[in-house]
This record gives C-alpha cells, structure tokens and sequence, in this order.
C-alpha cells in the first residue's frame, strides 16, 4: 500500500499506490499487477475471477501471469503502440489451454480484466477491459472517462430503460457479456482507439466491482479532492474510499482490489 513515485528525467512522472483485500470467501478470486514497461512506462491490470464458475481465481492468475510474461519480456519498438490486441489473445489462449488441460475443474473457469498502460515518454495512456471490472480517469475533480460495463444492467442503460446511477444496485449488474475465458466473441475486449493525452494532476483508478459498486461516482470524485495533491494522494485516495466501502459491507462481501495512479 505504499505510494511508488516514478521520477524518470524527461518522461512522465507519476506516484502508484494498491490494494487487495479478500472478502468474506476464503480465498480472494481478485489479482493485481503493476509493472515499469521496457520503454519506461507504466503497466497495471486487475482481474477478477468470476466466483460463481469454478477456478475463477485460476483464470485471474492465469490472466495477470500471462500479462506479467509478456510485457517484461516483449521489447516495444520506438513509437509502436502497446499491443492490447497480442496480448488479450495470448492470455485468453493461455486460460483455453488450462480448460482443456483439466476439464473437471476448469473447463468455466472465468475472469474480468482491466488493463492500462501509460507511456511515459510520450505522456498518454491506452486501457482496455472485458468484464465489470472499471478504470476511472479524474481530471479537474471530474471524471473524464470510465468504462462502461459488459453486462446486462448496462445494456439495459444503452437501450434507454435505466439510469446509469442504478447499477450498482439492479439484480443484473453481474450479469456479464463478455469474460476472459469464454467464446472468442466474449472474450474481446473494449479497447481505447486513440491514445489519452495525460495532464499534471491527473487521477487513474483501476478496481474490481467489489470496489466500486460500493461507491458512487460523486464520492470517488469527493475524496480524491479530499486529499493533498502530492506523491501520498494516491494511498490516501484509497484510504478514504476504502473507509466508506467497510462501512456498507454486508455479510458475503466480494473480494475488493484498486489500484490508484496520480500524475505528478
């Protein structure tokens, strides 16, 4: 949980900070990793096993390990893009395989993901996402962009018939359409088309839905104005946040994981 400033000459320099907390399962179905990419960037991705499928926490660590793998070892060319699109189907393969490997324990084995990568150098940032698990992007105490959901509950607030504030608490907010580990059609991930452009100030936060389902928009933007714009921000973020999800936990809690990166 301690806050991790990058302070590169010339690139972007931000501060890091996590947390993973298991719920009341007895094992965590959540994984989180963050990493410095070759081309000094920054890499994160949160993944969510889906707990009513069998080794969903496999799938989630499967997930983040084949993440892990391939942006350690893969070196990016000069100006090329981070490759979302490689790296989704090599960790989606990776998880077929397990299926097909142990197809008594692991052929529903599932996962959300939500995966960012910042380049330093160049000052932007790509995400992606498949699943319910979200980014936020903060700037000027509003949200520039989350991501949208692949569930039911959010189909039924692109049809028209609810309002996006009701999610957290419609009966198919986990209803999910697209997975990690499913068909190849549910299994892509939304991606951004463009890079975002980052400013000094700037707030990312990537959680699973144990995390934000817990919260309202308006208090995710609350308190992080609440806190001191500095290298702390990011743990003190979360702090804070944190404090109004124990308060609202009710028995059979899900597991929650953040991650909150803060642009010096």
């Amino acid at each position: 949980m301690k806050s991790v400033p990058y302070t590169k000459r010339d690139v972007l320099q931000f501060s890091v900070s996590q947390r993973s907390i298991c719920g009341d399962a007895e094992q965590s179905d959540d994984r989180l990793l963050t990493i410095e990419t070759p081309t000094a960037g920054f890499f994160a991705i949160v993944a969510d096993g889906l707990g009513g499928h069998a080794g969903g926490h496999v799938a989630a660590e499967i997930a983040v390990e084949e993440f892990d793998r391939l942006v350690r070892t893969h070196q990016l060319a000069q100006n090329q893009r981070f490759d979302f699109d490689h790296y989704t189907d090599a960790a989606n393969r990776a998880i077929w395989q397990r299926q097909q490997d142990e197809p008594d324990l692991l052929a529903e084995c599932r996962t959300t993901v939500v995966m960012l990568h910042i380049d330093a150098q160049e000052k932007s940032a790509r995400w992606a996402h498949c699943g319910d698990s979200r980014l936020y992007h903060l700037r000027q105490n509003k949200i520039a962009h989350v991501t949208l959901d692949h569930t039911v509950a959010q189909m039924l607030v692109y049809d028209g018939e609810l309002d996006r504030s009701v999610i957290p608490h419609h009966p198919d907010k986990n209803k999910l359409t697209r997975c990690f580990g499913g068909s190849r059609s549910e299994s892509r991930p939304r991606v951004t088309s463009e890079p975002r452009q980052l400013h000094r100030e700037d707030l990312l936060l990537l959680c699973s839905d144990g995390w934000w389902e817990n919260l309202t928009e308006s208090e995710i933007v609350e308190t992080a104005a609440a806190c001191k714009p500095d290298a702390q921000l990011p743990e003190q973020w979360l702090q804070k946040m944190d404090i109004l999800i124990v308060d609202r936990l009710s028995p059979g809690a899900d597991d929650r994981t953040a991650c909150a990166i803060f642009l010096l």
